[in-house]
């Protein structure tokens, strides 16, 4: 029913899920409200000694009875939480005016979620030990135990419809993103079809929800929170590397082409200079794009390394003197490339919504999403490796083949072949 409302056009998917949402609203809403009456700060602050002897693996008590480390796996976990922000930026097509609405509905969208999230966070805390918690159906088991029953009811229907709703937000932006992808050649020509009457991509709204519902029959719970996340988390670390990168590329400019020599010699003081832009330069060139990319790679690289060793560290309970010195020297490396990419000129074609204090803003959100991935579980990283492996197989064997870009280069190169054969009948 959902599938046929998403494929049916933009106005009904949209009327619905503004039905749904209003419903959510109103039940964390009434969670929160009732929450109120029952919350007891004692439970921000358990003593271990305080701690049933029974219960399994309740922690250290205390505010974070699991330290800084469990905050960041229940990060990582729960990251998908917040996924759904994102279908926005898919509809730019669909909007009347993208350059406004499009960012304005990102930060309201995810200010309202991160107010529900942490308020509902607060009131469950505060209103049941933590050790106690059912976290299948939390609020469900607080109110039976309290004997709640009306409330029982009421956070069971909104259970449904923030189901709905969270079907919606994932299934509405997908069918958009093949259909983007398809159109420039990079998957099957099935999903850049686009219906008649719904404008919208049919077949892949149904292709999706068909694969979504295999999925759901052949992982738990659990598992498909982790896919997300880690799919998700790997995502957003690509755009902010599109971000410095696009940043930081060539102007296109004649006066870059002036200044711009083609020569790229290497050698150890022009490479001080250069990655330290040196001789100030104001305007981006290829040599200062090619350089700034370097230094990307490199941080992303370096990066890894860094929360890697952090990752490892944790799991040993301690930092030793290898981890230590690993994290101490990568997090300087990442500090020096920083201030390195940050002197480098950036590009004045920018959009009226540009990511404010680059590179320093993309930098951390890199850092912090792949410290998130690698709190995950071996078993998600090899799931999602051989889901990537699959990937790659699809661009190798077909989207490499059939890109847009690729037939446009290669006709552009039969033209210019075309001409220098007909010029030299010419001349003969």
């Amino acid at each position: 029913m959902r599938l046929m409302l998403i494929a049916w056009g933009m106005r009904e998917s949209s009327l619905l899920n503004k039905v749904f949402t209003i419903v959510n609203l109103l039940t964390v809403s009434t969670v929160v409200i009732t929450g109120l009456f029952k919350i007891d700060f004692y439970n921000w602050n358990i003593p271990k000694a305080d701690i049933p002897p029974n219960v399994e693996n309740g922690g250290e008590g205390g505010f974070l009875p699991y330290g800084w480390s469990g905050v960041f796996v229940g990060a990582a976990t729960c990251f998908y939480g917040f996924v759904g922000f994102d279908a926005i930026a898919t509809t730019g097509e669909e909007a009347k005016r993208p350059t406004r609405d499009i960012p304005l509905a990102i930060v309201i969208s995810l200010s309202i979620i991160t107010l529900s999230y942490c308020s509902v966070a607060i009131i469950l805390t505060l209103m049941w030990p933590y050790y106690n918690q059912d976290p299948e159906t939390p609020f469900l088991h607080i109110y039976q135990q309290l004997e709640w029953h009306t409330l029982e009811w009421i956070v069971t229907i909104g259970a449904v419809f923030a189901l709905c709703t969270n079907m919606i937000g994932t299934l509405f932006p997908l069918p958009r993103i093949l259909y983007s992808m398809a159109s420039d050649g990079l998957l099957f020509h099935i999903f850049s079809k686009v219906d008649s009457k719904t404008k919208t991509p049919f077949w892949g709204t149904f292709i999706c929800g068909a694969f979504a519902a295999i999925l759901s029959s052949l992982f738990d719970l659990q598992q498909l929170m982790d896919m997300m996340s880690i799919g998700t988390l790997m995502a957003y670390s690509l755009v902010c590397i599109c971000v410095l990168i696009l940043r930081y590329t060539d102007d296109d400019s004649e006066e870059c082409k002036i200044r711009d020599n083609g020569r790229f010699r290497v050698s150890l003081m022009r490479l001080l200079s250069s990655s330290f832009n040196l001789p100030k330069s104001q305007i981006t060139t290829k040599n200062t794009g090619r350089t700034s990319i370097i230094i990307v790679m490199v941080y992303l690289l370096i990066s890894i390394c860094f929360c890697s060793s952090i990752s490892i560290a944790q799991k040993q309970g301690k930092f030793d003197t290898v981890t230590g010195t690993a994290c101490i020297f990568f997090g300087v490396c990442l500090l020096v490339l920083c201030y390195s990419l940050s002197r480098q000129p950036q590009s004045s074609n920018r959009p009226t919504f540009h990511v404010p204090c680059v590179p320093f803003v993309p930098c951390m959100s890199v850092v912090l999403n792949i410290y998130l991935m690698t709190q995950l579980d071996t078993p998600t990283w090899i799931r999602f490796t051989v889901w990537l492996f699959f990937g790659l197989l699809i661009y190798l064997f077909y989207g490499l083949r059939h890109s847009v870009e690729r037939l446009n280069q290669r006709r552009i190169v039969d033209e210019t072949y075309m001409k220098q054969i007909r010029y030299e009948i010419q001349v003969y």
